[in-house]
């Protein structure tokens, strides 16, 4: 044999080899950890569990025959698929719900305990992968946050930096301490003292050491060395040595947000003031100043380090400084926090050191240029001198005005900055102003209180709001009614003001008797009916909004709990032996709690999950309960359920003609030469005939022996006694030949019924008379009692009898659906038949899993409950068979099978309608629709939009991939959705992120989106990509064709010789 072909079978044969085996490497201890668990759920639901792995490895990894099980048996998941080199491997629990925008690479069953599980990964060999042991507690996660547990690299654990984690994702990095200082105001090793600052002879010198008595030094004391510094060097000495003039690295503190105005006079605008506390200029190319709602204003230029030039002004910043409270953020090009300042109610986690929030004509400044003791309450101020680009002076309006006052006026009146505004009552329940004796309180009121001292005759002072009406207070009575006692209140109702309150956004005034520029100006948003906004503190300026109303007592802010709005949905009849699946998932609550549901299916069995499935197993009537609870309150909602016994339509084979008694199935009615195109107008009728229900699942219809491929009932469909089941072409496939053909009916092998035909005629169908006989008649009744018109036709004898089988119902079929338009849809009842046109707004998935919307006008629910739908796109016309109905007081249509969905086309994504809020009822309820305006509240899940005419409530569902925390109150922004409704009233549902757009307050344009996401037109779970797999097979392959090749080679060479 010739050596060099052996040589190269040998290399062929190792080389595939070594393929072979790179494929099916064995896995090491470690090499696929648990890499991060969502134990906790989501905000939207406790089930919304989810477990990710990673491979560590270089080499992708089966994990076919791998398991997943917890040491208490549940969860309990058999794996399949594989995990690619350094990827990630994400189980969702449930469905594909869990991780929103994420579709699952599997989905398992069993929940995760809270107290903690033990979890062991093998592989197919049942060999240790990896173990977890949180049989202690989860050693992290946050369950009242939402925070996942996420394994860090050295195999410990973390909380996510988000709720919610990181699902497919690289773990968050992990949250290192602050770096100790020498000058952070914090005592740290090897310190003595730490005043935070780097200044000497103020008693702790800048290397943080006690210093004694402050002398002052002579030239005697001055070595030459110190002699030879210059003055500005020794001014220096208060900053880091560290810092040169060359150097681009600073640090907190180096540059102050140095005064600032949010809420500008009518020819001002906002503008941010930075202060240089350095020495140094610096260069601010690539530094950026940030707002509260994330939006940045590049910096350009430098900023000096001497007179004027140490200012630096920011006029007109990106985004909007709201007025009642925000956040300023100022990074350097490395985004290194330099400084930060939140003012008014803005909430960083602590606003009891807020800076204060300055109204029209105020500016907030640091109480001297730079002043920083890292504590904005501290070191702000509001002031009535604004200074751009000049050291700060902190004066009030006040103070000027009371030199104009003469010491006659002052004695005539009482004047005290101890007077606040302590509760304001803007939209009572009922009328604003109810009349006297209606029984309804005395509505709108402000209230004052006297903090000080001292009693205080108001007489002279005025109150008023935004508008330019102002209240007097002059009492027609003794004076005792216009003094307010030390430490108690004094209110002021409408009815006596004449005050009119704005039941959206307004301002209230307090003056000083002469005085035209107020002592006090409270400004409230986000009025919500029967709440006041109320001082949480007398000596602080942060309010909030209570249900308790109390005028003249001290201020209460018990939180009223609102119960859970509960919605479920089942199916009205199912079968017994087979799982139903209950959906609880559009039960919401007001208050972002979590809910707890507990089921009682009523045949003893309950359940506690938010989307559970039960299997009846004997037929009757059961009333299925839900409760669900928020911790406080509870809310329970009843169902009625048929289970029908599977005996009643199940029948066992084989069939015989005469046996199986009250059972008769059919084919009574063929239509096989339709006018026009046959693949539209081809049918099979079949007619249940005898008194017995009959499921059609794996029944076959078939033309004559040879012809097309027999068309197979693969769903569960009940056709009842007297009922009809029409096989349209389109369904079946099956093309009838005009000349000759037949249809015959199978179950399994066993041929139930057979009709044949000769000789049809264009527009003429071949139908079963009365008297058992079959006609040609040209009036075609499919899913009707057959009319036997003889005109033109001939009467065909001989034919095969029909007897005994069984088959579904196919209700489109077999009752008659009313054409209607989405305009008049309304106009019917529950329960009626409709057909309505629409294009496609919201994809399955979206807003809910079972169902999507279609718009025109204006547009409807269209919901499914096995969650089957064809494939579809957002703008496309599709015409939609169903049965009317109604959920959550929202009117929907219901359809059995993805063929009463047809595509009729495409339109284009559609718009929506730009619609004001006080003109939005229930007749827009389905409409895609567009709102503009302000942000006045967000709660959880919940954001309220008020456009000048009204507000109204904003729903964002967790799936729509939008994050409700990046919405601020104040904001102004359009708001494009599906109206809908529940028991709770109207709500505008967002589809996605774009649907939220970010406008520019002053130019009215539409700005930045909120957020961007890919439109997935595919809402299942996509199949497992199999590209790598098919790949490893055709290598194996390949390499065995290489070795036949290559003996065929070594065959013919030994024939040679």
């Amino acid at each position: 044999m010739n050596k060099n072909i052996i040589l190269f079978f040998l290399v062929l044969s190792f080389s595939t080899g070594f393929f072979y085996v790179e494929i099916c490497r064995a896995v090491d201890l470690g090499d696929v950890p648990i890499n991060e668990v969502a134990w906790t759920g989501t905000n939207l639901s406790a089930s919304d569990e989810w477990i990710e792995l990673k491979n560590l490895s270089g080499n992708e990894i089966s994990l076919e025959g791998w398991t997943l099980i917890a040491g208490d048996g549940q969860p309990s998941v058999n794996l399949a698929g594989s995990i690619f080199a350094n990827g990630f491997f994400l189980l969702e629990r449930t469905d594909d719900a869990s991780v929103s925008g994420i579709t699952a690479d599997l989905i398992y069953s069993g929940a995760l305990g809270n107290s903690g599980e033990i979890l062991e990964l093998r592989d197919e060999e049942g060999t240790l992968i990896y173990i977890l042991d949180a049989s202690a507690g989860w050693p992290a996660g946050d369950n009242d946050n939402k925070f996942t547990m996420e394994r860090m690299e050295d195999g410990g654990w973390q909380n996510s930096s988000e709720p919610g984690g990181t699902p497919r994702a690289n773990n968050s990095s992990p949250v290192t301490a602050p770096e100790e200082y020498c000058g952070d105001g914090a005592l740290g090793a090897g310190e003595e003292c730490d005043d935070g600052n780097n200044i000497n002879n103020d008693g702790c010198s800048s290397e943080c050491a006690i210093e004694g008595d402050v002398a002052t030094s002579t030239n005697d004391d001055v070595s030459d060395d110190s002699m030879s510094t210059s003055t500005d060097d020794q001014e220096d000495v208060s900053r880091d040595s560290s810092l040169s003039a060359q150097n681009d690295s600073y640090g907190l503190g180096d540059v102050a947000i140095n005064e600032f105005v949010s809420d500008p006079s009518d020819e001002d605008i906002e503008w941010i003031e930075l202060y240089n506390t350095t020495s140094e200029e610096i260069n601010l190319e690539g530094w950026t100043i940030e707002e509260g709602s994330g939006a940045k204003t590049m910096l350009e230029g430098s900023i000096e380090n001497s007179g004027a030039g140490k200012f630096y002004l920011i006029e007109k910043p990106k985004g909007n400084l709201n007025n009642s409270g925000d956040i300023i953020i100022l990074r350097d090009k490395e985004s290194t926090l330099i400084d930060q300042v939140a003012y008014g109610n803005w909430d960083d986690g602590n606003t009891d050191n807020n800076a204060p929030a300055a109204s029209d004509p105020f500016s907030v400044a640091r109480k001297a240029d730079g002043y920083n003791t890292f504590n904005n309450e501290n070191d702000f101020s509001f002031t009535s001198t604004l200074t751009k680009s000049a050291s700060n002076i902190i004066t009030n309006i006040e103070d000027e005005e009371n030199e104009e006052i003469s010491q006659t006026e002052r004695e005539a009146y009482d004047f005290s900055g101890d007077i606040i505004i302590s509760e304001i009552f803007p939209n009572p329940k009922g009328s604003d102003s109810p009349p006297a004796g209606s029984g309804q309180g005395e509505g709108e009121f402000i209230e004052l209180y006297n903090k000080g001292e001292k009693d205080v005759n108001l007489s002279g002072w005025r109150l008023g709001d935004e508008s330019s009406r102002k209240y007097k207070i002059e009492s027609e009575n003794e004076e005792a009614d216009r003094i307010i006692k030390a430490n108690e209140f004094f209110v002021i109702y409408r009815v006596e003001s004449k005050i009119a309150l704005n039941n959206s956004t307004d301002s209230v005034k307090l003056f000083e008797p002469l005085k035209d520029s107020p002592l006090e100006v409270i400004k409230y948003e986000g009025v919500k009916e029967g709440q006041s906004y109320a001082r949480k503190e007398i000596n602080k300026n942060s309010w909030d909004w209570t249900e308790d109303i109390t005028p003249g007592n001290p201020n209460s802010f018990t939180k009223l709990n609102h119960p859970p709005v509960l919605a479920f949905d089942c199916p009205e009849e199912a079968m017994a032996g087979r799982p139903v699946l209950f959906d609880s998932s559009d039960t919401v609550d007001e208050d972002g709690d979590e809910l707890k549901y507990f089921w009682d299916f009523g045949d003893k069995a309950t359940n506690t999950l938010a989307l559970p499935e039960h299997t009846y197993w004997f037929s009757g009537a059961y009333t299925v309960k839900l409760s669900a609870s928020d911790g406080i309150s509870e809310v329970n909602e009843e169902k009625i359920i048929k289970i029908v016994s599977a005996q009643n339509f199940v029948l066992s084979l084989p069939l015989v003609k005469g046996e199986n008694e009250g059972v008769e199935i059919i084919i009574n009615e063929l239509l096989p030469n339709p006018e026009g195109a046959d693949a539209e107008g081809e049918f099979i009728e079949i007619f249940n005939n005898g008194l017995t229900t009959v499921n059609l699942i794996d029944w076959r219809v078939d033309d004559a022996e040879g012809g097309s491929k027999a068309h197979t009932f693969k769903e569960e469909f009940l056709l009842g006694p007297g009922k009809y089941y029409v096989l349209w072409r389109e369904e079946s496939s099956l093309a009838l030949n005009n000349t000759n053909d037949a249809a015959r009916l199978f179950y399994g092998e066993e041929l139930i019924d057979e009709v044949e035909y000769s000789g049809a005629s264009e527009g003429e169908v071949y139908a079963l008379g009365k008297n058992n006989k079959w006609f040609w008649t040209t009036a075609a009744t499919p899913g009707e009692e057959n009319i036997i018109s003889l005109s033109g036709s001939t009467e065909v004898l001989g034919v095969t009898e029909s007897f005994s089988s069984v088959l579904p119902q196919n209700k489109k079929s077999t009752l008659e659906y009313s054409s209607t338009t989405l305009e008049k849809v309304r106009e019917f009842e529950t329960g009626d038949l409709v057909t309505v046109s629409g294009v496609v707004a919201v994809l399955p998935g979206v807003l809910g899993t079972q169902y999507f919307y279609i718009v025109g006008s204006p547009g409807i629910q269209v919901y499914n409950y096995k969650k089957e739908f064809p494939e579809l796109r957002l703008g496309d016309l599709v015409e939609v068979s169903g049965e009317l109905s109604v959920s959550n007081t929202e009117m929907r249509l219901k359809t059995k099978s993805p063929l009463d969905i047809k595509l009729a086309g495409f339109k284009g994504e559609p718009e929506a309608r730009l619609a004001e809020c006080d003109k939005i009822d229930e007749s827009s309820i389905g409409e895609l629709i567009t709102v503009a305006g302000e942000v006045v509240e967000r709660k959880s899940s919940n954001v309220y939009l008020d456009d000048g005419t009204d507000e109204i409530k904003i729903y964002i569902k967790t799936t729509t991939g939008i994050d409700p925390k990046n919405i601020k109150e104040g904001e102004m922004m359009s708001v494009s959705g599906i109206l809908g409704r529940t028991t709770s009233g109207l709500r505008l549902m967002p589809r996605f992120t774009r649907d939220i757009v970010r406008k520019d307050p002053e130019s009215r344009e539409v700005g930045r989106v909120l957020g961007e996401v890919a439109i997935n037109d595919e809402w299942a779970i996509a199949a497992r990509d199999r590209k790598i797999e098919l790949f490893k097979y055709l290598l194996v392959i390949a390499g065995g064709a290489i070795i036949l090749l290559s003996g065929l080679l070594i065959k013919l060479e030994l024939n040679k010789k």
